[in-house]
């Protein structure tokens, strides 16, 4: 008996020290309202602009485009993430099957991808960061299928929260809502 409960103890105790992978945030789509991206993207400001920069997310939103993103842009783009505020920006590409993530902030630069090719079950990108840090990043699309909502975290237990798309963010350089 004492054979089999110090192996089990062992791995539950190595498998504490590993980062843990997320939950889903659900499904392949889901309805994400103007003001959630403003949430997001708006969150690590002081309160006395905070208000201004989610009005300016939701009137970004809502101005009508006459274009429609070209093929190739469809499914790539700007992406911004708010990490223990620290803003990263920069820009996502995917496929059917693979993704690649790259975003940057002035103290560190991150990149990363999922590939079903190499049997990633979920689209959860693996990021490894030039400042040793990695983590996982989980996206999902609003119902346009063309911009979106997700979630990081990082091996230090830095979390954010990320937005992607044309609509929300139209160019994310230079990034108009830093502290």
């Amino acid at each position: 008996m004492s054979r089999i409960v110090v192996p089990v103890v062992l791995l539950g105790l190595l498998a504490g020290c590993a980062l843990i992978s997320p939950q889903r945030l659900g499904g392949i789509a889901v309805e994400v309202p103007p003001e959630e991206y403003g949430r997001r993207l708006c969150e690590h400001l002081e309160i006395e602009v905070y208000a201004t920069c989610v009005s300016q997310v939701i009137d970004n939103l809502e101005r009508p485009r006459p274009e429609v993103p070209s093929p190739g842009r469809s499914t790539s783009g700007p992406v911004v993430a708010v990490v223990d505020g620290e803003v990263f920006s920069g820009d996502y590409r995917s496929t059917l099957f693979t993704g690649e993530l790259n975003l940057t902030s002035p103290k560190t630069r991150c990149r990363g991808g999922y590939s079903a090719f190499s049997g990633d079950p979920a689209a959860i990108y693996e990021l490894y960061c030039e400042d040793g840090r990695s983590g996982w990043a989980d996206l999902v699309r609003d119902l346009s299928g063309r911009n979106g909502i997700g979630r990081l975290a990082f091996s230090d237990g830095a979390a954010g929260q990320l937005v992607f798309g044309h609509a929300p963010l139209g160019s994310a350089e230079p990034y108009p809502y830093l502290p």
